[in-house]
């Protein structure tokens, strides 16, 4: 299939740990489908959602202006996550000056709902995304201040409900997250884990990661077999596993093909489909022939699996 379907669909995180020419060589041959970049600010633990991000950001002021400037001159758009809990209206304000002081404001913003206001009476032209953190994704919840919906969970599966959403607002699909479906709370390792423990108990492990995961046969079908396809984009999670892990994943959902005997004999790949910690220890012990067959009778399937190829 004709991977330009797939241009100016995707955004990724910002891997500023890396070096500036393998970034650079990053954005050289992803370019065309990336549609915006997602990044913190410098400005102390209280912008990162991940306390490694810190050791990335803090510090590295100059890289990040650099990069966020190359990001731009390739016709990717800047995306300022404001995603962290009990930020001040204030503490909005100093980020996004920042981005304006060094001239790389951004086009988009990902933010909590009780943001919203404040971005947009700063930001007036500014695409504000629903962000994925706020763990509810119902018409009901968002208010008129975003233009955009992050979904994942229950969601990725529900293509109806999905259906209902994209006639409201553009959508961001979050493709390999692998969030627990019966999670409704504030993301914590702690709690993450005993909620995956406990379903795997319940349903198994082969189950969990099917229902949990998105495969480019997936993503395949969303992009062909559904009518609201074209008002999709995709988010990949990424930060912080690197460039490595980003362009596995990317290569592999460009290329919207399952490459069965090829995961069975490195199962370490599964990883960039489902990349939350509870699943990513046990891909070893994964059976992919059982993973598959629970795949056809879920809601997204490929069309390999869906002929019981």
């Amino acid at each position: 299939m004709e991977k330009s379907i797939l241009e100016k669909r995707f955004s990724v995180g910002l891997c500023l740990g890396e070096s500036i020419e393998d970034i650079e060589l990053f954005l050289e041959k992803y370019h065309r489908y990336l549609n915006s970049i997602y990044f913190s600010v410098p400005l102390g633990r209280k912008f990162y959602s991940r306390a490694k991000l810190s050791d990335e950001y803090d510090g590295n002021e100059e890289k990040l202006i650099h990069v966020l400037k190359s990001i731009r001159s390739r016709n990717i758009r800047l995306e300022l996550t404001l995603n962290t809990r009990d930020l001040t209206a204030e503490e909005i304000k100093m980020a996004i000056d920042f981005c304006a002081d060094n001239d790389v404001t951004p086009e988009e913003i990902v933010c909590l709902k009780e943001y919203g206001e404040v971005v947009r009476e700063l930001l007036p032209n500014c695409e504000i995304k629903y962000s994925f953190n706020n763990h509810d994704v119902w018409l009901d919840k968002v208010d008129k201040n975003f233009d955009t919906v992050i979904i994942g969970k229950g969601l990725l599966r529900d293509t109806d409900k999905l259906g209902e959403v994209v006639k409201e607002y553009n959508v961001t699909y979050m493709l390999n997250n692998g969030c627990s479906f019966i999670c409704n709370g504030r993301c914590g390792a702690g709690n993450c884990r005993n909620m995956f423990e406990a379903d795997i108990k319940l349903n198994g492990l082969e189950y969990v990661y099917a229902r949990s995961s998105i495969f480019p046969s997936e993503l395949k079908y969303l992009i062909t077999q559904t009518d609201y396809a074209n008002q999709l984009k995709f988010k990949i999670s990424n930060r912080p596993w690197g460039l490595k892990f980003t362009r596995d994943a990317l290569d592999a959902y460009i290329s919207m093909e399952d490459s069965i005997d090829e995961w069975k004999t490195n199962r370490k790949v599964l990883r960039v489909f489902c990349a939350t910690v509870p699943i990513s220890e046990r891909l070893d012990e994964i059976d992919l022939d059982e993973v598959i067959e629970y795949k056809k009778h879920m809601e997204l399937c490929s069309e390999r699996t869906k002929n019981g190829n």
